[in-house]
């Protein structure tokens, strides 16, 4: 998915799907779709300087999503409380974008440094984007 995210907490995506994320006959994969709206909450946390794993994704789809079309994903940071942020999302199709097709509410809790230095130790990469900054 390409996409854009700002300091302010809001993130976009844009993606066209084919026949390999079909569930239903010319249908996007739910599944997929909840993993691109959770990927940009994450996106609109991460933007923010927030750090976080997901650990709660709620997904309401609204109208089926077609193969093959443009689509453009969404997401605002809301609130935050400690190490735990809301982030709300939307995917629609770019040629009508009033139209919600699904939308998503996650929550992000920020792991303490030395947590996430033990989760992630295997990958060798920096864990920033899973920690507590406040």
């Amino acid at each position: 998915m390409e996409g854009s995210s700002t300091p302010d907490g809001r993130a976009t995506g844009r993606v066209t799907l084919g026949k390999p994320h079909e569930g239903p006959p010319g249908l996007v994969h739910g599944g997929i779709a909840a993993t691109l709206l959770d990927h940009v909450l994450a996106r609109a946390v991460r933007a923010a300087v927030r750090g976080g794993l997901t650990a709660t994704l709620t997904v309401t789809y609204r109208r089926p999503v077609q193969l093959g079309v443009p689509l453009l994903a969404t997401a605002e940071m809301g609130t935050i409380d400690g190490r735990r942020t809301t982030a709300t999302a939307r995917l629609v199709a770019e040629e009508d974008p009033a139209t919600t097709l699904a939308e998503a509410e996650g929550l992000f809790v920020a792991l303490r440094p030395e947590r996430a230095a033990d989760v992630f130790a295997a990958t060798g990469r920096d864990v920033g984007a899973w920690t507590s900054r406040n």
